[in-house]
């Protein structure tokens, strides 16, 4: 099999295992289906925090550009490549996403399934990072 199609094959099992997760703790804690590619604010505030962690995050990419243009794409630093901000962009979000539904959601257990889903994927992502997909995409 090719690289290419040990990539997406892995993508695609990935995908399958984050999203079965995400069902089994949802049916275990009660909580109420989400839809996938929408933001669910649970108020006006978290609305106006999630826009300013996005604003900040793009921000934050431009410039990261702007300096890897100046210096060269493959002689920087790990924190200073594009994808790192991008999922300190998605953990934070997640985090602040935990904090607001705890404090305002009317289902106290759907933090608990942001909670459980942002370590689980976060887990499984460095998991398979670190070991190459268990040695399958040396």
């Amino acid at each position: 099999m090719t690289f290419e199609g040990k990539v997406i094959l892995v993508t695609i099992g990935v995908f399958v295992i984050i999203m079965a997760f995400h069902m089994v703790m949802r049916k275990i804690l009660k909580v109420e289906k989400e839809s996938w590619f929408s933001n669910d604010y649970v108020n006006e505030g978290h609305k106006k925090i999630d826009r300013t962690i996005r604003i900040s995050c793009l921000v934050l990419i431009f410039v990261q550009f702007i300096i890897q243009a100046e210096y060269g794409f493959f002689n920087l630093a790990w924190y200073l490549k594009i994808p790192y901000p991008v999922i300190l962009y998605l953990i934070v979000s997640e985090i602040t996403k935990v904090v607001m539904e705890k404090k305002y959601a009317e289902n106290k257990n759907k933090y608990l399934v942001t909670t459980f889903q942002l370590l689980f994927n976060y887990i499984l992502i460095c998991t398979l990072i670190a070991t190459r997909v268990f040695g399958w995409l040396v």
